[in-house]
């Protein structure tokens, strides 16, 4: 894709648990290229985490919409 100069933004739905930990991963938004959205998707789920949401004290499960941008430098 970087050889062909494709770039794009994907938007994610991202299903976090108490923990901050990524469990599930929609596309909200594509960035016109399914390979890129495809990798977005990939590399949440196996590489982020988030400080968790907190009701209070307590953490709880919680949802974030991100944006993940290729751009070729």
């Amino acid at each position: 894709m970087r050889q062909r100069g494709v770039e794009g933004t994907s938007r994610l739905r991202i299903f976090l648990d108490a923990r901050g930990t990524p469990r599930k991963v929609e596309l909200a938004g594509s960035s016109g290229h399914g390979e890129l959205d495809a990798v977005a998707r990939s590399w949440v789920l196996e590489h982020w985490t988030f400080s968790p949401a907190r009701r209070g004290a307590v953490a709880v499960a919680s949802t974030v919409v991100v944006q993940v941008r290729f751009v070729i430098d």
